[in-house]
């Protein structure tokens, strides 16, 4: 499966070694990387964790090259196991560093920085499937943002609306739509998506019983056309 590289998308990465946000056209945020010369790449590519729990990342070398590496965060835990790394950010915490260092000899070189925001977990499902998991296309196209996820009641609130990514032409854009589901631009897209690839949404909305507004930055799913194709998390 082929990837590129888009503000807030699930592909893979070519390295931050800085952060901004911008506001574009509207209040859904634009975010921007700037690139360095880069060794390793990370899947998903977005700079976004969730606070915590935790997140799991895909850290491939670029190059036919094996090259054996560590890394480290700034702050909370890191568990490496071959190219997949779970994080954990603390609670509080805002932004998160994560350092590549190649093994040269017998000393640790870092090569690589990636910079990642630290943001709320989604109290949100999408027909009681949880973020970063794996949903069949029939229940995306029919199902609905719900405020809860598996069997935990989530805070009491209407969800309001939503964007996806949508590439059209090579050019990546926020599709909004208002409600809890999916509008007939989302579905032709997501009709003409190939197995395995990651669906984006961003800036989901809610308003609570008291009036209060919550805001979720990201949800990610994988979408699932073949119950009987290979699919693994990152492919």
């Amino acid at each position: 499966m082929k990837f590129h590289i888009v503000a807030l998308a699930g592909f893979l990465l070519s390295g931050f070694v800085s952060f901004t946000q911008e506001k574009k056209g509207s209040d859904i945020p634009v975010y921007k990387v700037k690139k360095e010369n880069s060794s390793f790449e990370i899947f998903p590519d977005d700079g976004l964790l969730f606070v915590g729990v935790k997140n799991r990342l895909i850290i491939r070398n670029i190059g036919k090259a094996k090259k054996e590496f560590t890394v480290s965060v700034s702050s909370g835990t890191v568990v490496q196991k071959d190219s997949v790394l779970t994080i954990v950010p603390p609670k509080g915490c805002k932004d998160l560093l994560l350092s590549v260092y190649e093994k040269k000899g017998e000393k640790s070189v870092l090569v690589q920085n990636f910079s990642f925001k630290v943001v709320p977990y989604p109290q949100v499902s999408f027909n009681q499937v949880k973020t970063d998991s794996f949903i069949h296309q029939m229940v995306l196209l029919g199902g609905s943002f719900k405020p809860y996820y598996g069997n935990i009641p989530g805070p009491k609130m209407k969800i309001v609306s939503f964007s996806m990514m949508v590439v059209k032409n090579g050019e990546v854009l926020f599709e909004p739509a208002k409600g809890i589901r999916l509008n007939q631009t989302m579905r032709d897209y997501v009709s003409k998506l190939p197995h395995g690839r990651l669906i984006t949404f961003s800036d989901i909305k809610a308003v609570t019983e008291g009036g209060d507004t919550l805001s979720y930055p990201i949800f990610r799913l994988f979408l699932v056309k073949d119950p009987d194709a290979p699919t693994r998390w990152g492919m």
